[in-house]
C-alpha cells in the first residue's frame, strides 16, 4: 500500500467522476475525514452542491484563499 493517506485518495477519486462525487456528497460527512482533511472535503462538496460541477483545482485554491482571510480576520478581529 502506498504513503498517501486513505482520506487523500478518496477524495482524488471523488473528484476524478462526476458520478461519484455525487455519491460521496449524498453519502459522507465532513467528520467522516480527519481533520487535515476535513476543509478540502468541504470546499469540495460546498462547490459541488452549488455547482454541479467538480470544482477545477483553481476554483479550490480561490475558495480555499477566501476561507484563509475570513479565518485570519476572524483571528485578529
Amino acid at each position: 500500500m502506498s504513503g498517501i493517506p486513505l482520506d487523500l485518495r478518496m477524495l482524488a477519486y471523488a473528484i476524478s467522476d462526476k458520478k461519484v462525487l455525487l455519491g460521496m456528497v449524498a453519502a459522507v460527512r465532513g467528520d467522516y475525514f480527519r481533520p487535515e482533511f476535513r476543509a478540502l472535503w468541504e470546499l469540495v462538496s460546498r462547490c459541488f452542491a452549488r455547482y454541479k460541477e467538480i470544482p477545477t483545482a483553481n476554483i479550490l485554491a480561490h475558495a480555499a484563499g477566501l476561507a484563509w482571510e475570513r479565518s485570519e480576520e476572524r483571528r485578529v478581529g
